[in-house]
């Protein structure tokens, strides 16, 4: 009887991360210089100007009376991430036919990025009141992680509602994107699609790289997701039946980041691992960069 042959080829499938620091990275301002210049840096100050001072008309006294400007102190804590250590067999190395310590290095430094553009991305969260927009669109299944029910579509309309906050609070109009959940996103292409003459409507640009209303749109696989209180959830948490996703209208100089390099260790012959071990780590974190919150504006799923 003829012995059926197997193959085995010699590259695995790897795991799918989106490329999402590199897209946060392009859209807000990098304070990580700061990190290196300092030495032992954890926390990052970004002196913030008081209020001015008020401008008199036609006045006849003098001497005019003389005030002092405070300043504020707005700043974040860089926290560490970690990930690992993963062990590698030495059967591993030596029998299958692709290369898994390769393969586990890609998973650490890749699930590692993904994480602190998460946690970057939440610290430019905020949720105060007439600084924050509320989706108006049709109803649509809530997508958040654990969320159940329906929520409102996201829309040009909320884009511009937002913009129009943001025109409001004297901020430059250049360098403004919007980072916005791939789900969110089809929301907003099918609000699109067609104008009032049922005539295909489109931004500039391919996907990845289009310009609305002078705002770069950043679709991205996660952005940020909120209890229904407005509280922001940490990135991994399972959350609720109520959660909210939300999209981020930022303008450049009103963020702010920092992050260290990524430091990875590997383990070659591990005492009592029988193998390699692969480990990673990173010191991140990231703020609004104004105490004010100008210039980044949450645009908040609403319950259907």
């Amino acid at each position: 009887m003829a012995v059926q042959r197997e193959v085995w080829l010699n590259m695995i499938e790897q795991n799918l991360f989106d490329d999402l620091l590199t897209k946060v990275q392009g859209a807000l301002k990098d304070d990580s210089a700061f990190i290196y210049s300092g030495g032992g840096v954890t926390t990052i100050h970004i002196p913030n100007a008081g209020t001015p001072a008020s401008v008199t008309e036609g006045n006849t006294t003098y001497p005019v009376s003389t005030s002092e400007r405070t300043d504020a102190d707005n700043y974040y804590s860089l926290t560490n991430l970690e990930i690992g250590p993963i062990r590698v067999g030495w059967n591993e190395t030596k029998q299958l036919s692709y290369d898994k310590e390769e393969s586990v290095l890609n998973d650490n430094l890749q699930g590692l990025s993904l994480r602190a553009a998460r946690n970057i991305l939440n610290g430019q969260y905020h949720y105060t009141t007439g600084k924050y927009v509320a989706t108006t669109g049709a109803s649509e299944v809530g997508h958040a992680p654990g969320a159940t029910g329906n929520r409102k579509a996201f829309t040009a309309y909320d884009l511009k509602a937002a913009l129009a906050i943001m025109d409001k609070q004297s901020v430059p109009a250049n360098e403004r994107a919007l980072i916005i959940d791939s789900t969110m996103f089809w929301q907003l292409m099918n609000d699109l699609d067609f104008n009032a003459d049922r005539l295909p409507v489109q931004p500039i640009g391919g996907l990845g790289s289009i310009d609305l209303y002078g705002v770069k749109i950043i679709p991205v696989v996660n952005a940020v997701f909120a209890t229904s209180a407005g509280v922001v959830r940490a990135a991994g948490n399972a959350g609720a039946a109520t959660d909210q996703a939300v999209a981020l209208l930022l303008q450049k100089g009103c963020t702010s980041f920092g992050m260290s390099d990524i430091y990875a260790n590997v383990s070659d012959n591990a005492p009592g691992m029988f193998g390699n071990t692969y480990e990673a780590s990173v010191m991140v974190g990231g703020k609004y960069r104004r105490s004010d919150k100008y210039g980044i504006i949450p645009i908040i799923q609403a319950n259907a």
